[in-house]
């Protein structure tokens, strides 16, 4: 049966590990009478990696090329058709290269009909849903971030010109201040200086 990955026929790859992947998460605790409270789960995030060999699941030159292209779609995630089993699932890019091959005749002047063998793609299973949702968020939070920067920013802003015009009325009025702190002191150094003058009338009185 056919094997494809968004899309694009692979070769005949295996699953590396598959049946020593976890499927249940599962927490146990226990109450304070000794009895165990278990929660259990479908878990999702099991690692999917495909894998060839020197011998078997040879890939040409052109397909690489296709799955590299889908490969480099940030917050992308598609469908596994692994022999009629589907699997919804993300390059897993925190553990590069999601994507690697040997060729098995390196040259310079590649053709797209060149065939490369030991093909791993790393893949991570996914819940649509909770990818989605998570994805949302994220940009949510970062609308929310940026918003709430602009208006600091703007506040930030409005403070700083309140802080200005308060600085320049209070280097205005402290001007006021030392130019008549100047006048009184200019008309202190120059006293005025009242001069008195006295008339000295003289009588002769002549004796008859």
């Amino acid at each position: 049966m056919a094997i494809t990955l968004g899309g694009i026929s692979l070769p005949d790859v295996v699953i590396e590990n598959e049946f020593s992947q976890r499927q249940v998460r599962a927490v146990v605790e226990f109450s304070l009478g000794g009895s165990p409270l278990i929660w259990e789960d479908n878990y999702y995030g099991k690692d999917i990696t495909l894998v060839g060999a020197d011998d078997f699941a040879w890939i040409d030159r052109s397909t690489l090329q296709q799955l590299f292209a889908i490969a480099g779609v940030p917050n992308a995630f598609y469908t596994l058709d692994y022999e009629g089993e589907l699997y919804s699932v993300r390059f897993k890019h925190e553990m590069p290269p999601v994507i690697s091959a040997t060729p098995i005749v390196p040259r310079p002047n590649h053709d797209s009909g060149d065939y490369y063998n030991n093909l791993e793609i790393r893949l991570m299973e996914i819940e649509p849903e909770s990818i989605s949702i998570s994805i949302s968020q994220s940009s949510s939070s970062e609308s929310e971030s940026k918003s709430s920067e602009s208006s600091s920013s703007e506040s930030s802003q409005s403070s700083s010109s309140s802080s200005e015009s308060v600085s320049k009325s209070s280097s205005s009025e402290s001007s006021v201040s030392v130019s008549s702190q100047s006048s009184e002191s200019s008309e202190s150094s120059f006293p005025i200086t009242t001069t008195t003058t006295t008339t000295t009338t003289s009588t002769t009185t002549t004796g008859t």
